[in-house]
């Protein structure tokens, strides 16, 4: 077993929880997937925990008997993720983290973060796998929160989450970036690949759903949805040329800022997963926030949990927050701060649009909307992809069409997306770009196309009920 703590933990950190852990332990494996922990390599694994905990200061009791379980709801991630419960004390082991431990700088930049007790290599049946160890935070997610929000209605206190979120996630863009420029670390400048947005949407449809689609549907039907995909791809080049520009132009650093990697506690938020070290438009991350989009209360579609005047606040919001964050000017700060503070949403109304547009002027407002719509685009294509990889490992066997809720569910949210996806296309097109404006219509006939959505799942239960009528078995 091969343990590197690389003088990676936080001062102190952990020195106010209790001196001795109990023995008892459990492992509740949280993600989708294969678990990489099992009855062989637990007690390695708990070790290396262990180990890491006693170089922060922290006694700990030797385990008898660990247990290994399966939480009763897991997420979907692109690596696993564990809660270690020792006694009375619970920590989160995350597989496949950055060795830069980046949460530890972010944390000194005062931004609520949470913040790694230690990142170190663990070898596991001869893989070397990079972890890292936090305390676990207790809480709702911010989208276990938006759930509970009735569409289109306002609720004080979960807007008042949101509005944390977007003023931390603005800190934290910033100030990530500020960390590379201190010497911390070095963020991956992803946009330096001038197709690199291009690449991304490619990967979602001509990687990850047809492989998918070939082995439920057939060479035919998939041969179709591929002339459609292929449209789209080729279509594409215009908006992905805006992307890179903004993000070589405007670059921030990137975190993956979505509803459920936000902890909200008694008024406050907490930031999860933050260490992907990427250069990005921010945008991104700020639609990521503000349309993931949620169940409805039957259970039998995706919707959104925002009114557009609640983005269209929150969207102003985020600008004015990036004006605090780029100007020195400390009388700018304080007036801006000031503003945001008095009015809280509906920063543009006839009242206050002066005020607004003395920070924000019409031209700059109106080359941040035409910016959010590609971004728009470009997310929600990608959530088709995700929708994809999550259905794949919902529960259910496709092969022998019998569905549960969960892929239902990703049924549902894939059709979500690609609607999301239609509306970033037609509130583009009043766009000037004449580059733009007219792969926009390209873009959107694949996107309307009847093969294109009932090959994305947009109505694959018909898909099934059909072929289990032609089997006799329905």
């Amino acid at each position: 077993m091969v343990l590197t703590l690389e003088n990676r933990l936080s001062e102190g950190g952990i020195h106010a929880l209790a001196s001795l852990i109990a023995s008892q332990a459990t492992i509740t494996q949280l993600t989708h997937g294969e678990s990489v922990v099992n009855e062989t390599n637990v007690n390695n694994v708990l070790d290396t925990v262990q180990d890491c905990l006693q170089e922060n200061g922290l006694r700990t009791a030797s385990v008898d008997t660990p247990s290994i379980e399966n939480a009763d709801v897991r997420v979907y991630a692109s690596n696993p993720v564990y809660m270690i419960t020792l006694g009375e004390q619970s920590f989160v082991l995350k597989f496949g983290a950055n060795p830069a431990d980046i949460t530890k700088f972010l944390a000194d930049y005062d931004i609520p973060v949470a913040k790694s007790l230690g990142t170190f290599d663990l070898n596991i049946g001869g893989t070397n796998h990079h972890v890292s160890l936090m305390p676990y935070v207790e809480g709702e997610t911010l989208g276990q929160v938006l759930r509970s929000k009735q569409q289109y209605i306002r609720n004080q206190t979960i807007t008042n989450y949101l509005r944390q979120s977007v003023t931390e996630l603005v800190k934290l863009q910033q100030r990530g970036l500020q960390g590379e420029r201190e010497g911390h670390y070095v963020l991956d400048a992803v946009a330096e690949d001038a197709d690199y947005f291009t690449r991304r949407i490619s990967a979602v449809f001509k990687d990850q759903t047809l492989g998918y689609l070939g082995e439920l549907l057939g060479e035919k039907k998939v041969g179709q949805f591929e002339e459609a995909a292929d449209e789209l791809i080729q279509a594409y080049s215009a908006v992905n040329d805006e992307l890179v520009r903004a993000s070589l132009e405007d670059a921030v650093y990137y975190s993956d800022h979505g509803p459920n990697n936000i902890v909200c506690n008694e008024g406050n938020v907490t930031l999860l997963d933050n260490d992907g070290g990427k250069k990005l438009l921010g945008l991104l991350d700020f639609v990521s926030l503000t349309e993931f989009g949620k169940l409805n209360a039957e259970h039998t579609s995706f919707i959104d949990y925002l009114s557009r005047e609640e983005r269209d606040d929150l969207f102003h919001q985020y600008l004015l927050e990036r004006k605090i964050e780029s100007t020195k000017d400390e009388h700018v700060k304080k007036e801006i701060r000031e503003f945001i503070q008095d009015h809280k949403g509906r920063y543009t109304n006839h009242k206050n649009k002066g005020t607004f547009h003395s920070h924000v002027d019409k031209q700059e407002l109106a080359q941040a909307n035409e910016l959010l719509q590609c971004a728009r685009l470009q997310r929600h294509l990608e959530y088709v992809g995700y929708a994809q990889r999550d259905l794949s490992q919902a529960p259910g066997e496709t092969k022998t069409y019998s569905l549960d809720e969960r892929k239902i569910n990703e049924l549902n949210r894939q059709l979500y997306h690609v609607s999301k996806a239609q509306d970033a296309v037609s509130r583009m097109r009043g766009t000037k770009k004449t580059g733009l404006q007219s792969a926009l219509s390209r873009i959107m006939n694949p996107l309307r196309n009847q093969r294109f959505g009932d090959l994305t799942l947009e109505n694959l239960q018909r898909v099934y009920k059909t072929d289990l009528a032609r089997s006799g078995a329905a």
